[in-house]
């Protein structure tokens, strides 16, 4: 009788979730991404996304396409973004003359078992996938597929994208954009959350520790490098409210140690998003 009342609550979940990919086992959720990044037409519903279908096109390797073009040449070092390298402008006229980073204030998830480091790959990747020649493409999204779950419900495979819009002008700006936004996800501005599902007797189940980050961010350089570029994320949204005013300046400290001037001086401002 016990195994007749689970095939039927797993009957009831399969048709409840359409065509989405369950996981059903009794484990903890720890993977990360469960596919390579595609570039994909922007506007599709996450549900409806076919990794078979034609549309679907892989994501060249980091920089592959990106050299010999003025505004694409690539910064000519790595950059080690764990390393915390405090700075300081020397003067107003330097923070007037740099780059302002609006962080939304909503955040989204970014998988079962993210990481600071798999939350930078992906932002940094979308970076160089959707961005080229001085533009980026706003017909066109980044989707990498992770392990999902809300709270009290089946984990089960989806689609976390991301879009990128605007333009960029200077040399090895988009290294720099690129090395930006892998900079701003810190520990301060990553947050985890525990979500749990057990069916009633406790046949099944499930947890996820779901690794969350800002839904939006807007890197503005007028004076500089006439720079304007936003990238928005998306899989949910997870209500938030702003990073503390010290906290973004301790962030802002931080980044622009680690990366140097290549933007100029960074400023980090909370932005209100839907």
């Amino acid at each position: 009788m016990g195994l007749a009342i689970v095939a039927s609550r797993l009957c009831t979940v399969a048709m409840a979730y359409p065509g989405a990919e369950l996981d059903l086992s009794g484990i903890s959720g720890d993977a990360v991404f469960s596919s390579p990044g595609y570039i994909i037409p922007a506007g599709m519903d996450p549900e409806e996304i076919d990794e078979n279908a034609d549309y679907m096109v892989l994501a060249e390797p980091l920089g592959a396409n990106h050299t010999g073009d003025f505004v694409d040449i690539l910064p000519a070092q790595e950059v080690n973004f764990d390393v915390e390298v405090p700075a300081t402008p020397n003067t107003l006229n330097t923070r007037a003359e740099g780059t302002t980073v609006f962080i939304g204030s909503k955040l989204t998830d970014y998988g079962c078992g993210g990481t600071i480091d798999s939350i930078r790959s992906f932002v940094g990747d979308a970076v160089y996938g959707l961005c080229k020649g001085g533009f980026c493409d706003g017909g066109r999204e980044y989707a990498r597929k992770v392990t999902w779950m809300a709270n009290g419900g089946f984990r089960k495979s989806a689609w976390l994208t991301a879009t990128m819009e605007g333009t960029y002008r200077g040399d090895a700006t988009l290294g720099n954009i690129h090395n930006l936004v892998k900079a701003s996800v810190q520990r301060e501005t990553v947050s985890w959350a525990w979500r749990y599902y057990d069916s009633r007797g406790g046949q099944i189940a499930q947890s996820c520790k779901m690794a969350k980050f800002t839904n939006y961010m807007h890197i503005r350089s007028y004076a500089w490098s006439s720079t304007s570029v936003q990238m928005r994320v998306s899989l949910n949204k997870v209500e938030a409210s702003c990073l503390a005013f010290e906290i973004l300046e301790r962030i802002g400290n931080t980044v622009n140690g680690v990366i140097g001037n290549g933007l100029g001086w960074i400023n980090f401002i909370c932005q209100q998003t839907s």
